[in-house]
């Protein structure tokens, strides 16, 4: 949507897709994208990804409701 584009324009990211040889530094709490195991605390509005697969522990709190669904507002 035009509006996502916007945002991720603007946005800073510490996340990206996921990589074979990242796999390993990867939190395996968001499996749809890497996010590296020992970065800051982020909140949903840190990264692009929207509504995106969380498994626990959930080490952010991007899955709010416990769905397993991240960032979903």
């Amino acid at each position: 949507m035009p509006w996502d584009f916007r945002h991720r324009a603007t946005q800073k990211t510490n996340s990206q897709p996921i990589q074979p040889q990242q796999q390993n530094n990867c939190d395996p709490s968001y499996p749809d994208f890497c996010l590296t195991k020992n970065s800051p605390d982020l909140n949903c509005r840190d990264i692009t990804q929207r509504r995106f697969r969380v498994l626990p522990p959930d080490p952010h709190g991007f899955d709010r409701d416990g769905d397993g669904i991240g960032c979903e507002r």
